[in-house]
């Protein structure tokens, strides 16, 4: 599995971090918010296939960006940062 950023900018408040959770939650177990409207997700797949799986939730109009990272660092995410420096093996 690899670690991916996916970032959005709605154009109105759906989906809601709910509905993003439970879709994400459809392919992998490991995902979360780390900021307002930035998930994390630890995803089997390619990055353009998580692209595709994230639009299918979305309207035309929002924006979406998807990031294969590698590493990670951060100060305080919304994200149990255990959770996070866990799938990155290391300490937060």
């Amino acid at each position: 599995m690899a670690n991916f950023i996916v970032a959005t900018k709605l154009t109105d408040s759906s989906p809601s971090s709910e509905q993003m959770g439970n879709h994400l939650a459809m392919v992998t177990k490991k995902r979360g918010e780390v900021l307002p409207h930035v998930w994390w997700v630890d995803y089997h797949g390619t990055v353009s296939g998580l692209r595709d799986w994230v639009q299918v939730i979305l309207k035309a109009t929002d924006m979406l960006i998807v990031i294969e990272a590698k590493n990670a660092a951060w100060t305080d995410i919304l994200l149990d940062g255990d959770i996070l420096a866990h799938s990155w093996g290391k300490a937060a």
